[in-house]
């Protein structure tokens, strides 16, 4: 028999997929697709508003975190 076994590379997955194949069965394992930094992607921004804010005045429309996240999904989920 031919069995999906989804996270084949992890501890449970991995005997469970190893007792199918002793067992005669052709497995098929998938894992979890890990997304690896690229040495050209930001990890970290670091920003100071100090000079804007007092040069030009600036105040921010959205200052908080909270308010970040939630103007962020609601932008994404517009549509």
């Amino acid at each position: 028999m031919r069995v999906l076994v989804t996270g084949a590379a992890g501890f449970v997955g991995y005997v469970v997929a190893a007792l199918l194949i002793e067992h005669s069965h052709h497995v098929i394992g998938l894992t979890p697709r890990r997304h690896t930094t690229a040495a050209h992607e930001l990890t970290t921004l670091l920003a100071d508003s100090t000079r804007i804010r007092t040069e030009l005045g600036w105040r921010p429309e959205r200052s908080t975190l909270p308010e970040i996240i939630v103007n962020a999904w609601t932008a994404l989920n517009s549509e």
